[in-house]
């Protein structure tokens, strides 16, 4: 087949970064000697990657310089050394998130200038650190932004968003990149408030000092008559923005195997949130810093039920709902696997190259493989499987933007319990 020990570092740990969506099992038949495979570097290039930035709604009249790091708990730099990555890989991989957040910062237009460097004028320094870590089998995803004031080195501002991107190794990575760019986007957003007005805390920290100088005698106060009447700003009529991370959606259905559920989520919301009911019954909440909280409850839910509900409602009497529809997955026995009544899905990415640039390099078989083993599998459709979805890259389609993007869009169709596999036959690159 003339797949080596790089293909396989490789593959790996591009599975890190280009996981599928959550709850399919990963399964790929790779074929060459698996000795000695965690002594092969990947290039930095392979984890390299450009977020789906949300652009700013408005701008801060600033330059910032940027200092991103990405940061990996002692339980996620096992599971790398575990997928076969050396700590060069490690390293690759951090300096690659680190990059994004940069661009993702750079991208969203939020400042009117951004730089990297620290030889360049700016008005402030922006330090964005993002984190991976495990806990309690769950993967959790944190950014905190910092904006700092270069002059005294006096931190001003700070914003932190958390994630659980759920309990599966294999598929946390997908979400991780959409979530970055969502936390990113709801910082920024959070940030763009600070600095609205000429009272707000971004504006008085970084430009009303420097701008507007003050007097050098106190002038004499106004006459009680000329005195400007302060209105007390109108009651907040927003109702609570409402953020359940657990448990996930797929294609607009939450699928159950259990009687009960661990519900946790954010309400959001300028005045103080003062109740939570996840199905009637009332959530533990954690104040957050810049409005609203954080929440958790476990539920049962009953086998026929079909929505889950979570209401929220702030001290003005602003109330939000947020309802998710509820798939029930049944076994027949707590021995069994296999849910009664369904079959999986079999989605198959198929790559043969036989045709090099270089014709030296030609193989004889490697696209018949290919095809061969799509045709067997095609077989199996009303048998093990329900519907066998197939994607085939052969000779000149084999390229690596290809194949990342059919992992990424065409495999990332694949659902709960369906199953997804991959086979590579080609040469390898040390």
């Amino acid at each position: 087949m003339g797949i080596n020990k790089a293909d396989i570092a490789l593959f790996k740990s591009t599975l890190h970064l280009l996981a599928l969506t959550s709850q399919s099992i990963i399964i790929a038949l790779v074929f060459g000697l698996l000795s000695g495979c965690a002594a092969s570097n990947v290039p930095s290039f392979i984890y390299q990657w450009t977020p789906d930035t949300v652009a700013a709604s408005g701008k801060i009249e600033a330059t910032a310089l940027v200092e991103t790091d990405h940061e990996l708990s002692p339980e996620m730099i096992t599971m790398w050394r575990n997928m076969m990555n050396t700590e060069q890989n490690i390293a690759n991989y951090r300096a690659a998130v680190s990059d994004a957040l940069f661009e993702d910062m750079n991208r969203s237009h939020i400042f009117t200038g951004a730089t990297r460097m620290h030889s360049d004028p700016h008005d402030m320094l922006v330090k964005v650190v993002s984190s991976e870590v495990k806990k309690k089998q769950h993967y959790f995803f944190n950014v905190t932004v910092q904006v700092i004031d270069p002059m005294s080195s006096k931190e001003i501002l700070t914003y932190r968003r958390d994630a659980d991107l759920g309990t599966s190794s294999f598929t946390y990575s997908y979400n991780l990149r959409d979530e970055l760019s969502k936390q990113l986007a709801d910082i920024r957003t959070a940030m763009l408030a600070d600095f609205n007005g000429d009272q707000s805390p971004g504006y008085l920290a970084f430009f009303a000092p420097r701008r507007e100088a003050k007097p050098a005698h106190p002038t004499a106060k106004e006459p009680t008559a000329t005195k400007k009447l302060t209105q007390a700003p109108p009651p907040d009529t927003e109702p609570p923005k409402i953020i359940i991370s657990s448990p996930r959606e797929d294609r607009g259905l939450v699928t159950l195997r259990y009687k009960e559920t661990e519900v946790v989520g954010t309400a959001r919301d300028e005045s103080k949130v003062i109740t939570i009911l996840v199905n009637g019954q009332e959530a533990q909440m954690t104040p957050l810093p810049r409005g609203g909280v954080n929440f958790t409850a476990t539920v049962a839910i009953p086998p026929r039920q079909t929505e889950l509900t979570v209401l929220a409602i702030d001290q003005n009497g602003n109330k939000a709902i947020k309802t998710l529809k509820i798939q029930h997955i049944a076994y027949d026995s707590p021995d069994k696997k296999e849910p009664l009544g369904m079959k999986p899905t079999l989605w198959v990415l198929a790559i043969g190259v036989s045709k090099y640039k270089d014709s030296n390099l030609n193989l004889k078989y490697a696209d018949n493989d290919a095809m061969a083993i799509v045709n067997t599998l095609k077989e199996q459709k009303g048998k093990l499987f329900d519907e066998i979805q197939y994607k085939l890259l052969l000779n000149e389609d084999g390229t690596r933007e290809n194949i990342l993007d059919a992992m990424s869009k065409f495999l990332g169709m694949a659902s709960f319990n369906d199953l997804v596999l991959i086979f590579i036959a080609g040469h390898g690159v040390k």
